[in-house]
């Protein structure tokens, strides 16, 4: 008598609150299933295009023994350490006139320092 009483008392709330609320859990799982498949989605079609405008690289290259040694310092996404998206697209913009055989990127005279 004593741990039936208990369970029901315990068991009776938490059904009521499963029946109430159910639409909305499912509905949240349902949202969070969506984003992650969407950025893992985003993710993969960057990585097939070969897309990697948006990210930025801090590296320390050394040449030791006619060998190029590049260290990456940090990797983020520009708009983490520029924090603002007018100076992403102006960096992103330059990048994509950057060529192997130029590969400094150059902005208007305005911009520089």
């Amino acid at each position: 008598m004593f741990g039936f009483f208990q369970w029901n008392d315990l068991i009776q709330p938490a059904l009521r609150l499963v029946e109430e609320h159910w639409a909305k859990v499912v509905g949240s799982l349902v949202l969070l299933l969506i984003g992650i498949w969407w950025g893992r989605w985003r993710a993969w079609r960057r990585w097939a295009r070969r897309d990697f405008l948006h990210r930025l690289n801090i590296s320390l290259n050394t040449i030791e023994k006619g060998r190029l040694k590049i260290r990456t310092l940090v990797e983020k996404d520009m708009i983490e350490i520029l924090l603002n998206q007018a100076a992403v697209e102006q960096m992103q913009a330059a990048a994509k006139k950057a060529t192997p055989a130029d590969p400094i990127l150059k902005f208007g005279d305005a911009d520089e320092c």
